[in-house]
């Protein structure tokens, strides 16, 4: 079972909507719900796909066997004074979990990183997802900052979210 990280492609569309709808109905950690994922179509997901090909950015997916099990996305600041900074966001399938998919997601942003001349990479995550904050800590990661309140699900009940930064230089 190899597992290959690489650039997602427009060819990926369908695949990734699948995969989407999937971390979709199996993570709470997500902003997206599983209704949104629902009325996603391929050719949303195609632009999606085609906006971090033109924008500089970068979709970074994880495959096994021709199976989508994780992606992570990188998107860099825009203006002049903040174009340092990139914000990145990740899921892995349920299945695939603990089994270092997202550490090599992440060990690959951080070489796209590198050659893109990007020096901080910022994150949300779930005050209370101790899974994902730890592979974050363990691979650099430090809390910068806590929004309370950031996520509330459909049940009324919210979610505290931390910001955490990686420093490249």
């Amino acid at each position: 079972m190899e597992l290959i990280i690489r650039r997602a492609q427009v060819s990926d569309a369908e695949k990734l909507l699948d995969y989407g709808r999937n971390i979709a109905e199996e993570s709470p950690y997500l902003i997206i719900t599983p209704e949104e994922m629902k009325v996603e179509d391929v050719a949303s997901e195609e632009k999606w796909i085609k906006s971090f090909e033109a924008s500089g950015n970068v979709l970074l997916v994880a495959e096994i066997e021709g199976e989508i099990v994780g992606s992570l996305n990188c998107n860099r600041l825009r203006r002049s004074r903040v174009r340092h900074i990139g914000t990145m966001g990740i899921a892995v399938r349920k299945s695939y979990w603990n089994q270092k998919v997202g550490t090599k997601l992440i060990e690959a942003l951080f070489e796209w990183a590198k050659e893109n001349e990007m020096e901080e990479i910022q994150l949300t995550v779930i005050k209370h997802n101790d899974r994902a904050k730890h592979v974050y800590q363990k691979l650099g990661f430090k809390v910068i900052g806590e929004r309370p309140r950031a996520m509330k699900y459909e049940d009324g009940t919210y979610a505290d979210e931390i910001l955490m930064s990686y420093y490249l230089v």
